[in-house]
């Protein structure tokens, strides 16, 4: 019961996807381990997905940048915020120390 319960008042996931100097990530991909849900985040990087109430594991991808995954809770009927940071395969010299300087 719990289960069927849990399907139909789902949870609701929302984020940010960011580089690690804070720069929006328009067009990263953020997909459940499920593999049933995948968004794409908007121009501010956003994100929302609907998912089961439990635990989650959701990744993050975008080209030329690093694969991300985490694993978070999904609250049947609330909502939970997951602010994900990716950063480039590829990283440049200034943009490792400008991305330290920022923590």
């Amino acid at each position: 019961a719990n289960v069927i319960r849990d399907y139909f008042n789902p949870g609701q996931m929302t984020g940010r996807v960011e580089d690690g100097l804070g720069k929006a990530m328009k067009g990263a991909v953020v997909t459940t381990d499920d593999g049933v849900t995948q968004v794409t985040t908007n121009d501010k990087g956003e994100y929302t997905i609907s998912a089961p109430a439990g635990g989650l594991d959701i990744s993050v991808t975008k080209d030329a940048y690093t694969t991300v995954s985490t694993r978070t809770e999904s609250v049947r009927g609330g909502k939970t915020t997951i602010d994900i940071r990716i950063d480039p395969l590829k990283p440049s010299f200034w943009y490792k120390v400008r991305a330290k300087l920022r923590l």
